[in-house]
Order: C-alpha cells, then sequence, then structure tokens
C-alpha cells in the first residue's frame, strides 16, 4: 500500500504506509492541485495548476517512468477514474468537463460548459456503473449520460435555496425535489414537497 500527497512547492510525494518517503516526484513547474490512485492501483496521476496546466499519469510499478501527459487550459482539482479504470473524467477552471483515456491521454469527449460567471467544474464522479459521469457547475449538478448522449441539469433558479461547500444541497422549489452532493462523492435526488 502506498499514500500520495502534492505541496506547494511542486513535488508529488509518495510514502507507503510506514511513513517511508517512496518517491519524490517533481519538480513540476507549478502548484499541483490533486492526486489519485487509479481504483486497481497501477497509476498515479497528478494535476499541475500553474505554469503549464496538465494531469501526469505515471504507473506505480515504475515511478520514473515518462508520464503520460494531459494538457488542460486551466487547472484540475476534481478528477475521477471510471469503476474499470479504463476512463478518466475531470472538470477545469475553465469550464470543461472532459473524459480521456488515461492510457494514452485520447480525449473521449469533451464539454464546455455555458458561464454566467467565474466557476470552475467541480465535484465528478461516476455513476451507474460508469456509464453517466456527473459534475457540479454554477450551483447545479448536471449529469452526462455516455451511452444515450444526454445531459441533464438540476439547478436552482431565482426562487430556489442552495448551499455549497462540501456537501452541498439545491432545494428546487418549483420541481419538487431536493438534490444533494454529498461528502462521499455520491450525488443524490430526494423528493421534497414545494
Amino acid at each position: 500500500m502506498q499514500c500520495a500527497k502534492l505541496t506547494q512547492d511542486g513535488y508529488t510525494r509518495v510514502w507507503d504506509l510506514n511513513g517511508k518517503l517512496i518517491k519524490k516526484i517533481g519538480p513540476s513547474g507549478g502548484q499541483n492541485w490533486f492526486t489519485s490512485f487509479s481504483g486497481d492501483g497501477k497509476s498515479l496521476l497528478y494535476s499541475v495548476g500553474s505554469g503549464d496546466p496538465r494531469i501526469d499519469i505515471v504507473p506505480v510499478s515504475d515511478l520514473t517512468a515518462k508520464p503520460t501527459r494531459i494538457g488542460i487550459s486551466g487547472w484540475a482539482r476534481s478528477i475521477a477514474w471510471s469503476p474499470d479504470n479504463q476512463l478518466l473524467a475531470f472538470g477545469t477552471s475553465a469550464t470543461e468537463l472532459i473524459i480521456v483515456k488515461p492510457s494514452d491521454g485520447t480525449i473521449v469527449q469533451k464539454w464546455q460548459a455555458k458561464n454566467s460567471g467565474w466557476s470552475e467544474v467541480n465535484q465528478v464522479s461516476w455513476l451507474d456503473g460508469g456509464k453517466k459521469v456527473a459534475f457540479q457547475f454554477n450551483y447545479g449538478v448536471e449529469v452526462y449520460d455516455l451511452q444515450e448522449n444526454l445531459k441533464y441539469r438540476w439547478g436552482p433558479d431565482e426562487l430556489d435555496q442552495y448551499n455549497t461547500g462540501l456537501n452541498s444541497y439545491y432545494q428546487v422549489k418549483s420541481r419538487g425535489w431536493l438534490g444533494t452532493t454529498d461528502g462521499d462523492q455520491v450525488v443524490r435526488f430526494w423528493p421534497f414537497p414545494a
């Protein structure tokens, strides 16, 4: 077992569970924003948000290998591996949701969100066994169905209430529901009387 941590000095550090430093990766040339192991434990990714924004992915078996590099137009602080580890979804500060193949960085799908002010795409998570991807943007939750190529949006209008943070909620009175984005990265929808 290993754990990884990003630091503002541009390095990603990987430790074993006994606290022994295994590898110091970097410097990246900017601030590192996010790190994650793939679900199967075979890959490590870290995102760089300043300088040359990108996501780098290295095999855990060789942390010194040249990374698969995915260039992005803004920082990525919310990244999720698909359940089968074959896809990677991430949101950017450039209001994009991007899905790529982590094996080679090929873009599978890219959506540019309409922005009514500054807001980044965040709280990215996979739903329905990897058939859908959800994310939070402009105080609403959007869900894309990859098989049907459909997009759903639940969000507040001027009469609705919302609270953002780690455990966000959206009371949409006009539709009679309450949506939550919870700390466990799960989006839940609840019937709620108007």
